[in-house]
């Protein structure tokens, strides 16, 4: 996160379906919270459970601070008049960014996320599966860049927000609301009746929420996700502030990552 102070993310376990059930998941947790602990020597840590592992967390008296992330789509009509230009927005199957070295803001991320990190995230894999909306500012800059997943589901294309960078302000609120009011880009020249949008909103963020509200966008209740931060030592956390006033998006888990087609 900074120089004074360390979090360490832990993404992913997976384990078989004939051995579930045998406490596998907690010695995993075990063992890798001590590995963490003695050679990386910091306490604190990001998991991602879903509702099995919280009560796993809770066993072993680590009492996490829960983050709750709830997704929310709305379908849209494909307007047969659409347009498919925009001076302020561009739409990029493929992105150099290197193009953007030093340019690209951070304070806003919970993780240190650099042009190393966007390049292996969004072009090493399947990088044919995002989008880049490049939004530009009165000057003809690029101010900031939504990167989107889609994907078909039931003839309906769907665009995941995965990932928000910013050059200048953060805004994403202000940008959101752009990208909205030309959503028809989306699609282009693509043939489909109907496109979905869809991202996440922690729980808390008032703001957001009531954007989504106002666009009429629906909750997915069936789907929530977590994020958990413990202090492997069960003392007090005296950090929670470094996850509420920074932000995390949907690209900075594994769950929207295919690895099969």
């Amino acid at each position: 996160y900074n120089s004074k102070f360390y979090l360490a993310s832990r993404h992913t376990s997976m384990i078989h379906n004939d051995y579930r059930s045998k406490n596998i998941y907690t010695n995993l947790l075990i063992f890798s919270f001590s590995i963490i602990k003695n050679e990386f020597h910091t306490n604190n840590i990001l998991i991602w459970p879903n509702e099995n592992n919280l009560k796993i967390l809770n066993k072993l008296c680590l009492n996490p601070i829960v983050y709750k992330y709830n997704v929310y789509f709305k379908e849209f009509k494909t307007n047969k008049n659409k347009k498919l230009f925009s001076k302020d927005l561009k739409i990029y199957k493929n992105l150099n960014f290197s193009l953007f070295k030093n340019k690209i803001k951070s304070n806003k991320y919970l993780f240190n996320k650099n042009i190393l990190y966007f390049q292996w995230r969004y072009l090493k894999y399947r990088k044919e599966d995002y989008l880049f909306i490049v939004l530009y500012n009165k000057s003809n800059e690029m101010k900031s860049i939504f990167v989107i997943k889609q994907e078909i589901q039931n003839k309906t294309i769907i665009f995941s927000i995965l990932d928000y960078i910013y050059f200048y302000k953060y805004s994403f609120l202000q940008d959101f609301n752009y990208l909205l009011s030309n959503k028809d880009l989306l699609i282009g020249e693509k043939n489909f009746n109907f496109f979905l949008i869809k991202l996440w909103c922690n729980n808390k963020d008032t703001y957001l929420k009531k954007l989504l509200k106002t666009k009429n966008f629906i909750l997915n209740n069936e789907k929530q996700y977590y994020l958990s931060y413990l202090n492997i030592t069960k003392k007090s956390i005296k950090t929670k502030k470094i996850i509420n006033k920074n932000n995390i998006f949907m690209g900075d888990t594994d769950n929207f990552i295919y690895i099969n087609d």
